[in-house]
């Protein structure tokens, strides 16, 4: 994979909740890509516009 190649990701499995929201402040998100390269993504603030939430 080269610098500026194209990724796709999803569909992401999972069921969501009514009042769920997907805020990622203060969490991290690891992707593993080909099984070989993993990646953390780590928020470095709150969504703002605030997050939505599931109705």
């Amino acid at each position: 994979m080269a610098t500026g190649d194209a990724l796709e990701v999803g569909p992401l499995s999972g069921t969501v909740a009514s009042g769920d929201s997907p805020e990622a402040f203060g969490g991290t998100l690891k992707v593993t890509a080909f099984g070989l390269i993993s990646l953390t993504c780590t928020a470095q603030g709150p969504q703002s516009p605030g997050p939505f939430v599931f109705d």
